[in-house]
């Protein structure tokens, strides 16, 4: 079978299901039925959500997996929080990612500081 396409590829319209039948065609059910977020997802997402559920979020066997890193792996689950229209749940204001913490996580990225270096930075903690 075929994946159910989210929009019409011309008009870019969603579309709504609106029948259903069993396999060998004795039922059939007729309506508007949603079509669920994931699938409307290219394939790229589809395939980082399959990861991400079976290494269960750990985000450790996720970058070993997809042999990404760390700020990758997080990128990639903003990206896919995005494709499903999914708002975050806010973190508390002493763990709020910002600015200054994706710097610092791409500079770690990069090689350009180490991890002891980075969780330094992130936590505010003073050199001596």
């Amino acid at each position: 079978m075929r994946n159910l396409p989210g929009t019409d590829p011309i008009s870019g319209k969603p579309f709504v299901v609106s029948e259903l039948t069993t396999t060998d065609g004795e039922i059939t059910v007729r309506g508007e039925f949603a079509i669920p977020r994931w699938s409307r997802l290219d394939d790229e997402n589809s395939q980082f959500l399959e990861t991400f559920l079976r290494c269960r979020g750990v985000i450790t066997l996720i970058e070993r997996e997809m042999g990404i890193s760390y700020p990758t792996v997080v990128k990639r689950i903003d990206a896919l929080l995005a494709a499903l229209d999914i708002v975050p749940v806010k973190e508390s204001s002493r763990r709020a990612p910002n600015a200054e913490s994706a710097t610092i996580l791409d500079l770690l990225e990069q090689g350009q500081i180490d991890a002891a270096e980075a969780k330094r930075r992130i936590s505010g903690e003073e050199t001596h």
